[in-house]
């Protein structure tokens, strides 16, 4: 599941990024949970409502949050923009925001907004806050840091090089022997953080007729290989806690997530 979040939590933060003209440092957008992580269509009601992005897992913005890509917060209500503390938002800004509101003194502070203006939100005094959706919130976001953290969620990427037949991360080389071995290799990096059922697995043995392997041999001779394939990704000391190969209904190949966390709070 973490690693469903670390690729939700990229996802989201490209789209942000995509989002941005050129010369913005910074921006306030809407997100809101969608179980496939589609973008948010609103009502037509709500047309002053800007862009909503869509995330998959509630833990999505805490980790974006905690690894200082969403500098503030505001939960369940809606950007529409900036406005002058004494004009009409000024006057008619519900209560309830003097506690929500956790964006405009932070966009103050950082320079974003000068200390006579605020954040507007949408609100129509009959108490209409806008749509209630599961994680709705306002987020302030850094253009720079939203740029460094997807660098280096790009460098957590598992590699393979066809020349040396060997599996590359974090700038080691792991080598492989033999085209089986390789391939099913290159299979597992296919499909990181999932699991390879045991026929997938097996079946890369058929692309090489002239294996030495019979068939009643073949599941037992793909399970040797698999073990021999994390044995020695184990034997790298970088690579044994950042990888983790593990049997369970099938093969499977993970970037680990404590090391995901680690990597990316030591790079802030």
């Amino acid at each position: 599941m973490k690693n469903d979040v670390i690729q939700d939590a990229k996802n989201l933060a490209e789209k942000i990024l995509k989002s941005l003209d050129p010369d913005e440092k910074w921006v306030i957008v809407n997100i809101a949970s969608d179980k496939f992580g589609n973008d948010i269509v609103l009502d037509n009601n709500y047309s002053s409502i800007p862009e909503t992005f869509g995330y998959i897992h509630d833990k999505t913005p805490g980790f974006l949050e905690r690894h200082r890509v969403i500098e503030g917060k505001t939960v369940g209500w809606w950007y529409v923009g900036v406005a002058w503390i004494k004009g009409h938002w000024g006057n008619v800004r519900p209560d309830d925001l003097g506690i929500d509101d956790n964006i405009t003194d932070i966009a103050q502070k950082k320079g974003y907004i000068s200390k006579d203006k605020i954040i507007k939100y949408y609100y129509v005094p009959t108490d209409d806050i806008g749509p209630q959706l599961d994680g709705g919130m306002a987020i302030l976001v850094n253009k720079q840091k939203l740029k460094k953290f997807l660098v280096l969620c790009g460098s957590l990427k598992v590699n393979f090089n066809e020349v040396e037949q060997s599996l590359e991360f974090l700038g080691e080389n792991v080598p492989f022997e033999g085209k089986l071995e390789a391939e099913r290799v290159k299979l597992l990096i296919d499909n990181i953080n999932k699991v390879v059922t045991s026929d997938d697995f097996i079946k890369v043995q058929y692309k090489f007729p002239k294996s030495n392997v019979i068939d009643s041999d073949i599941e037992e001779n793909s399970r040797k290989m698999f073990k021999r394939i994390r044995n020695k990704i184990k034997r790298n000391e970088v690579l044994k806690n950042a990888l983790t190969l593990k049997e369970s209904k099938g093969y499977c190949m993970k970037i680990e997530e404590e090391f995901v966390e680690t990597f990316l709070s030591s790079s802030k």
